[in-house]
């Protein structure tokens, strides 16, 4: 009887965690649509763009305090697992909040006055966060359908994370390399960087997912 509702808490919470998964999928979603719009220069709809991600981040807030609550009530039938979940959710919470952060910046900030070459590498990271959210959110699919095809999609997670730290490095040296404008570089960086931490967590989530699988 025990082991019965310790399966069916953990079922549950895995089910929230991939309609979370989803709405983290849509944030990202919302992050390219908003920079492949600054990039096309079609700036008119980048405010009424990054209000929709607004309102995504606080349902995404709201719904992460409700996954916590249902932990609290589980966390006699959830043993370990416990911690792991709460720092699942903390985590996952934090790196939605990089994003916002980048998108914000992005929307309201003279992104106009960065030079073009800059914003296509914003994009290029845009784009390979996007993927990684995409691996994430298949493997939290996996966590609760397929537990066996679990680390190799935590292993897709740490290659993309990767190959947007070599974007990243490669975007680095071209900026301080080309731009001579001290306001301009420190604009792009503050964008670039929450990107870039959006994408360590990412990383840091998949490990987290990992401990899940090996309990």
């Amino acid at each position: 009887m025990y082991r019965d509702s310790q399966m069916e808490a953990f079922r549950q919470i895995v089910s929230s965690l991939q309609e979370l998964s989803s709405k983290v999928m849509d944030m990202s979603a919302g992050v390219v649509k908003l920079t492949e719009n600054l990039v096309s220069g079609n700036t008119e709809v980048l405010g009424e763009t990054y209000n929709s991600l607004r309102e995504l981040d606080y349902s995404i807030y709201t719904f992460q305090k409700s996954i916590v609550n249902d932990i609290v009530r589980y966390k006699v039938f959830l043993g370990d697992s416990v911690y792991i979940l709460y720092e699942l959710i903390t985590l996952v919470g934090d790196l939605v909040d990089e994003m916002d952060g980048a998108a914000f910046r992005l929307a309201n900030l003279d992104m106009n006055s960065l030079p073009k070459w800059s914003l296509e590498w914003i994009r290029k990271i845009v784009n390979g966060l996007y993927k990684e959210v995409e691996a994430f959110r298949e493997a939290i699919y996996f966590l609760g359908y397929n537990p066996n095809s679990l680390p190799s999609a935590i292993e897709r997670i740490g290659e993309i994370e990767e190959e947007i730290d070599v974007i990243h490095r490669k975007a680095l040296i071209e900026m301080f390399n080309r731009e001579k404008d001290s306001v301009k570089i420190i604009m792009w960086l503050d964008i670039v960087n929450r990107l870039e931490t959006a994408a360590d967590m990412l990383k840091k989530v998949s490990d987290i997912l990992l401990s899940l699988h090996l309990l």
